[in-house]
């Protein structure tokens, strides 16, 4: 990892582009459908296309929050016990959240997410992300607690938007 200023601005400055991308290829999906099919098509969990935009979107919170100074867990709307859950169940009350939650308002915080995320990522402190896992989100001790947070981070904004994208594009081609 770069240490000095010039390279991690330049890293901030590609994660916050492939951060980009990924966002809008997800938006892009869900926009060529329309919303009837994003909230009545579902996948084999019981999952439509608005449970796996909130989902994202809770998680890019999530990833968000250690750097404006709250916890990974206020971040996803859960308390630090509930972070500490496995998976599945951790992901089942992030998806309860948005249970009665029209498409546009997971559409419309999806969006203000992101422009948060923006603003944070770019004003970080050059450090941060390159902090480990243990010191940033400790409340998420199932992850390697000594890899850095950047790569947690990236998935969170990044990596995770494409996984969930496949999600929803096989949900509405169905």
């Amino acid at each position: 990892m770069a240490t000095d200023e010039s390279n991690h601005e330049t890293n901030r400055e590609a994660l916050m582009e492939a951060a980009n991308v990924a966002a809008q290829k997800l938006l892009d999906t869900i926009d060529s459908a329309s919303v009837a099919d994003c909230m009545t098509k579902i996948d084999d969990a019981g999952w439509n296309s608005r449970d796996h935009l909130a989902h994202v979107t809770a998680w890019k919170r999530g990833a968000i929050f250690p750097l404006q100074g709250e916890t990974c867990a206020a971040g996803m709307g859960v308390s630090p016990e509930q972070a500490g859950l496995p998976f599945d169940e951790l992901n089942d009350l992030i998806k309860a959240q948005a249970q009665d939650q029209p498409m546009e308002i997971a559409v419309k915080k999806a969006i203000d997410t992101h422009k948060a995320l923006e603003q944070t990522l770019l004003a970080a402190d050059a450090g941060e992300l390159e902090r480990s896992n243990g010191e940033v989100i400790p409340e998420l001790f199932r992850l390697d607690p000594e890899k850095p947070f950047v790569d947690s981070f990236r998935y969170c904004v990044v990596d995770h938007l494409y996984l969930h994208r496949e999600y929803i594009a096989t949900i509405l081609s169905s």
